[in-house]
């Protein structure tokens, strides 16, 4: 039974209609009823609210900052951080972690700098 107002819990005859199976799961995802639980769980969690960040706001500052001033390569930086040469191409990349922007305190990136590399 598919509710014609995609609310679950009016059960009024005219708000119902009778779909096969898979017409009623098209209309489902049409809707955005039925999106697939981890893409729920994810879809608006950014930055380090996201369930499976491994960067900081600070650590990403970091980054950007490193890759903006110093000749180092994205696999060494990804070294000092618990990522891959790949997850910093996409932050190079804007993929990931875009809506950074600030830069990060100057003295915080030369002493990562200092200390790593």
């Amino acid at each position: 039974v598919h509710h014609i107002d995609n609310c679950k819990t009016n059960n009024k005859v005219d708000n119902l209609v009778w779909l096969t199976t898979g017409d009623n799961t098209r209309l489902a995802f049409a809707d955005g009823l039925n999106t697939p639980i981890h893409l729920r769980v994810f879809e608006r969690a950014k930055g380090e609210k996201h369930g499976r960040a491994k960067l900081t706001k600070n650590n990403v500052r970091v980054i950007k900052w490193l890759l903006q001033s110093t000749k180092l390569s994205q696999k060494k930086i990804a070294a000092c951080y618990p990522t891959s040469p790949s997850r910093i191409s996409e932050i190079k990349g804007g993929k990931i972690w875009s809506h950074i922007t600030e830069a990060p305190c100057p003295v915080l990136a030369l002493q990562v700098g200092k200390n790593y590399f």
